[in-house]
C-alpha cells in the first residue's frame, strides 16, 4: 500500500496510511460523523455543459486540484439531501496528516454567488485545515473587482472537520501516486438560500477557508469569478438537480410545423414541458418542415449545384421551390440559340457542334504537285468551313509525267504524243514528243538509211531534194514523181489553185489543219481563213492557177506583209490570222489588227480549257475568257459556288446552299454532277472512281476520285473529208486522187490517227476530181 504514497511523506504518515488503509476506502471517522452521500450521488460541476477540470501539477502538493479526463472526471462535485449541502473536490495527494481529522494546514474553499452578479460573491463553504473545521462564511464587503481572492469576512457557522469533513480515496491516480478526495457538508438552513433559487460555486485550493488564492479549478486560465463559476444549480426538497432552476420558464416541444409553446414544469426529480407537438404532415417545398422531422423541404435537395441548358445556351443555378411549393426546380434559366457557326461551340443548343460545317471530313487542295490532303475545319471568321490544307506552289512545268505547274494538266504545254519527224525524204521517220531522261521533250523516232536517188518522187539519199534530175512536166519544183506521190496534177504547176505553186507549198505533204488534205491540196492549209498564197504574198496571175475555185486571193501588198500559212495564229496572240485581217487582202488596214503583232490580239480563247481549270468560274464565248459556267462540257463555278445552267449553255456562278455530303446527293450515278465537298455544293463535273460518272454519250477526264469534267465521245465513222476512222477513232486510211493511198505509201497511220479527233473547220479549196 505503501507505494501509492509519494516518497516525501513522512515514515510516520506512510505507517498510519498503511494502518488506516486510506488508499483502499473511506477513512473511518468518529462515530457522531456526518453521513456523507455514496459516490453515485456525486454530481458534477459543469462550466458550459462541461465537466470542471484542471490539469496536474499546477499548485503545491495537498493544494493541486485535478481532474482525470480519461475517466470522464471533473475536478469538483456537489450533492444534497434534506438536510445538507456536499462539497467534494479531487486531490493530487494527501490531504490528512496523521488522524482521520488531521487536515494539511490548507484551505479548500467553493465561493458561492447567489444573485448573478459576478463582480463579487456572497457566500463561502471551505475546509480549514490548521483548525480542522469547517467554516460557513458571508463577503460582507465585497470588493466588486470579481477577484476570487476577496475574503469573506463574517463566520456564519463553523462545524468540526471530524464530523463535516472526510478523506476518501480517488479511484485513478494522475502524478504516479494516490489521489484523494475531501468532501465537506454545510447544513441547508445555515446557507439561508431557499429551494429553487439558483446559485453558482467556483471551488479552488487557498491557504485559509474565506477566499481562493491556490488552485483555482479552471483548464482555459480563468482567474475571476466570471470565469471559474460553474453552471447554475438549484436545492429542491431532498434533492440538487440542475434542470430546475428555470421552471415556468417558457419551453418548446416538437420541431418544424410541430413545434407548440409551454411551459418548463418541475416535480424535483424531473424537469418537462408542458406543451404538446402538432401532427406532422406532408412535406412541401415552402421553407418550412412540414413532415416534422427536424429537415426543412427534405426530399427537394434545395440548395443542390443544378445545370439547365445545352451548348452555348448552357447556364448553372441551385435547386429552388417552385411557385407552387410542390417540387423543386433549378433557378438558372437557359439562354436562348442562336444561329450555328464554326466555333466548336454548339450555338444552337440542339446538341451538336458545328454540325452543319462537315468537319473532320477528308478533303483535297491543288492540283498536281501542288495537291494537299487535310480535313475541313472552320474559317476564320467562324461562318464557313475550308480545308485544312494549303496547296503547293506551282513551277515550271517540266517533262516528268508530273503537273509541276498544278493546273490540272500534266505536262501541257510541252506537246507531248504530237506527230514529230526526223530525217528527210526517204529517211524521214515519224514518231512522236516524249520526255527524255533530263526532262526535255524529243522526238522517238529514228531516220532511215539513205539510198540511190531514182525517179519515184522520193528523196532517196536523203539530201533534201527530191528526184533530181527527173521530169518536172508542169514545172513548179516537184517532178512527175513526186506530185504523183503526193497526189498533186504533174501537168498543173498549182494543184490546189491558191496561187502557190505546187513546190513552194509549205510543208507540201503535212496536214497542217487536220482537216485530211495535206496543205499541197489544201488552199488554206491552216484554216485561219486567209488563202496560202495571200499569207506567202502571192498574186493570182499564175497560169497554173485557176480563179474559178475562187481558191485565190492576190496579197494586197505583194508580200510586205506575210504570215505563216501553216499557222492559224501566227503572232500567237490568240486570234487567228483570218480574223486580225478581216477582209483578206493580206494588208493591215484600218480597224484591222496586225497578225504579226501579238499585243493587239483581243482573242483569248478556243475553248473553255484556254480560260482556266475546270472550276475556274470563266468560259470562253466568242473567242473571248469570261465570267460564266456550263452545266455540262465546260468549265464550272469556284467552291463555294454554283452554275445557274445545267446544261452546256452559258450559265452564272451564284453562292450554293450547303446542298450535299457527297456525289450521291447530286442525282444518279451516270448524272454528270458531283458534291464539291469543302463548299457542299453540286456542281457539273464527274470521278473517273468513288463518284458520280457521265451520261451516256460522254466520258470523264478523271481516272481517279479527283474531280474530271464531262467529254463528248467521240464520232465513229468516214468524216467526208477522205479519212476513215475505225470505232477506236484511229485512222485507217485516205481515198486519194490517182487511187493510191497516201497514209499507207508513207506509213503516216499514227498521224491520220490523231488528226480522226478533229473536226473539220473549212470547206473550201476541195479537190477537183
Amino acid at each position: 500500500m505503501a507505494s501509492i504514497f509519494r516518497p516525501r511523506r513522512s515514515a510516520r504518515f506512510a505507517l498510519l496510511a498503511v494502518a488506516l488503509g486510506l488508499a483502499s476506502f473511506a477513512l473511518p471517522a468518529p462515530a457522531d460523523a456526518q453521513t456523507f452521500p455514496a459516490d453515485a450521488a456525486w454530481k458534477p460541476l459543469v462550466r458550459g455543459g462541461a465537466r470542471v477540470a484542471d490539469p496536474p501539477g499546477d499548485a503545491a502538493s495537498g493544494q493541486d486540484v485535478v481532474s482525470d479526463p480519461a475517466q470522464g472526471g471533473a475536478a469538483a462535485y456537489f450533492a444534497a439531501d434534506a438536510n445538507f449541502l456536499y462539497l467534494r473536490l479531487r486531490i493530487n495527494d494527501a490531504v490528512l496528516q496523521a488522524s482521520p481529522a488531521d487536515f494539511k494546514a490548507f484551505g479548500w474553499v467553493c465561493l458561492i454567488d447567489t444573485d448573478g452578479d459576478l463582480a463579487s460573491h456572497e457566500l463561502s463553504i471551505g475546509v480549514l485545515g490548521s483548525s480542522d473545521v469547517v467554516e460557513l462564511r458571508r463577503n460582507t464587503s465585497p470588493q466588486n473587482d470579481g477577484s476570487p481572492a476577496d475574503i469573506s469576512e463574517l463566520l456564519l457557522k463553523s462545524y468540526p472537520a471530524s464530523t463535516h469533513a472526510r478523506a476518501v480515496a480517488a479511484p485513478s491516480m494522475m502524478s504516479g501516486d494516490a489521489d484523494f478526495f475531501i468532501d465537506w457538508a454545510v447544513a441547508r438552513v445555515d446557507l439561508g438560500i431557499t429551494n429553487q433559487t439558483p446559485f453558482r460555486l467556483a471551488c479552488g485550493s487557498s491557504s485559509d477557508a474565506q477566499s481562493l488564492t491556490g488552485d483555482l479549478i479552471s483548464d482555459k486560465g480563468a482567474t475571476t469569478l466570471a470565469g471559474l463559476v460553474a453552471d447554475p444549480i438549484a436545492l429542491y426538497g431532498a434533492t440538487c438537480l440542475y434542470d430546475c432552476i428555470d421552471t415556468g420558464a417558457p419551453c418548446t416541444m416538437g420541431v418544424g410545423a410541430c413545434l407548440e409553446t409551454g411551459s418548463i414544469l418541475c416535480d424535483g426529480l424531473t424537469r418537462s414541458c408542458d406543451a404538446f407537438p402538432g401532427e406532422p404532415g406532408t412535406e412541401t417545398c415552402n421553407g418550412i418542415d412540414d413532415d416534422c422531422n427536424g429537415v426543412m423541404d427534405d426530399g427537394f435537395d434545395l440548395g443542390a449545384d443544378c445545370d439547365v441548358g445545352i451548348g452555348a445556351c448552357a447556364a448553372s443555378g441551385v435547386i429552388v421551390c417552385t411557385s407552387d411549393e410542390l417540387s423543386s426546380v433549378c433557378s438558372a434559366t437557359p439562354g436562348a440559340p442562336e444561329v450555328e457557326t464554326c466555333n466548336e461551340i454548339d450555338d444552337d443548343c440542339d446538341g451538336a457542334v458545328d454540325e452543319d460545317f462537315g468537319l473532320g471530313v477528308p478533303c483535297d487542295v491543288g492540283l498536281g504537285a501542288c495537291a494537299a490532303s487535310g480535313v475541313i475545319v472552320c474559317t476564320a471568321d467562324e461562318l464557313s468551313s475550308e480545308c485544312s490544307a494549303t496547296p503547293g506552289d506551282p513551277a515550271a512545268e517540266m517533262c516528268n509525267g508530273i503537273d509541276d505547274d498544278c493546273d490540272g494538266v500534266v505536262d501541257d504545254g510541252l506537246d507531248l504524243g504530237e506527230m514529230c519527224t526526223v530525217g528527210v525524204g526517204a529517211c524521214l521517220a515519224m514518231g512522236e514528243i516524249v520526255c527524255d531522261a533530263l526532262f526535255a521533250t524529243t522526238c522517238n523516232a529514228m531516220p532511215g538509211l539513205p539510198s540511190n536517188e531514182t525517179c519515184n518522187g522520193v528523196d532517196d539519199d536523203c539530201n533534201g531534194v527530191t528526184d533530181e534530175g527527173c521530169a518536172d512536166t508542169d514545172g513548179d519544183g516537184l517532178s512527175d514523181a513526186e506530185e504523183g506521190m503526193l497526189g498533186t496534177d504533174p501537168a498543173d504547176a498549182d494543184t490546189d489553185d491558191d496561187g502557190v505553186p505546187d513546190g513552194a507549198e509549205p510543208s507540201k505533204d503535212a496536214d497542217s489543219d487536220g482537216d485530211g488534205l495535206i496543205n499541197a491540196l489544201d488552199p488554206d492549209s491552216d484554216d485561219d481563213g486567209l488563202p496560202d498564197g495571200t499569207e506567202m504574198g502571192y498574186g493570182c496571175d499564175d497560169p497554173a492557177t485557176d480563179p474559178a475555185p475562187l481558191s485565190c486571193e492576190p496579197d494586197g501588198d505583194l508580200g510586205a506583209t506575210k504570215t505563216d500559212p501553216t499557222k492559224a495564229d501566227t503572232d500567237g496572240g490568240g486570234k487567228p490570222d483570218g480574223l486580225e485581217d478581216a477582209d483578206h487582202d493580206g494588208v493591215v488596214d484600218a480597224g484591222e489588227t496586225n497578225p504579226n503583232d501579238p499585243a493587239d490580239d483581243a482573242f483569248t480563247c478556243f475553248t473553255d480549257v484556254d480560260c482556266g481549270n475546270p472550276v475556274s468560274g470563266s468560259v470562253c464565248e466568242a473567242g473571248m475568257c469570261v465570267p460564266g459556267c456550263r452545266g455540262v462540257g465546260g468549265n464550272g463555278c469556284p467552291y463555294g459556288e454554283v452554275c445557274s445552267s445545267v446544261d452546256a449553255s452559258r450559265g452564272v456562278c451564284e453562292p450554293g446552299p450547303n446542298e450535299c455530303a457527297k456525289d450521291a446527293d447530286c442525282g444518279a450515278a451516270d448524272s454528270g454532277r458531283v458534291c464539291d465537298i469543302p463548299a457542299r455544293v453540286c456542281q457539273a463535273g464527274c470521278r473517273g472512281a468513288a463518284g458520280n460518272g457521265c451520261p451516256a454519250g460522254s466520258f470523264c477526264t478523271s481516272e481517279t476520285s479527283q474531280l474530271g469534267v464531262c467529254e463528248p465521245v467521240p464520232t465513229v465513222g468516214f468524216e467526208g473529208n477522205g479519212v476513215f476512222c475505225d470505232a477506236a477513232g484511229a485512222g485507217r486510211g485516205r481515198r486519194m486522187s490517182g487511187g493510191v493511198p497516201f497514209v499507207l505509201v508513207l506509213g503516216l497511220s499514227a498521224f491520220v490517227a490523231r488528226r480522226c479527233s478533229r473536226e473539220k473547220r473549212s470547206t473550201r479549196g476541195k479537190i477537183r476530181g
